[in-house]
């Protein structure tokens, strides 16, 4: 039965990148990714939790938000998995 996750990102916009200006922070499984845009970095770091999904068991939902630096943007992403 598919499951829906809640978990805390971190983007950050790193100005000198131009291909993939958006860094994205999985805090709750030490994951990172990166987008060509917020919605694109929304989308992989998406796309980054169903496949960690595929090998290893994800921690429960988290709907804490962390504190982050100047600049950063903390939210939350919902993720449908089969585990």
């Amino acid at each position: 039965m598919d499951k829906i996750k809640v978990f805390p990102i971190i983007i950050t916009k790193n100005e000198d990148d131009t291909d993939f200006p958006y860094f994205v922070e999985i805090p709750d499984i030490d994951g990172m990714t990166e987008g060509k845009s917020i919605v694109d970095a929304i989308e992989m770091a998406k796309d980054y939790l169903v496949t960690y999904s595929l090998k290893d068991q994800l921690p429960e939902s988290n709907t804490e938000l962390p504190e982050v630096k100047d600049g950063a943007i903390a939210m939350l992403v919902s993720v449908r998995v089969s585990k």
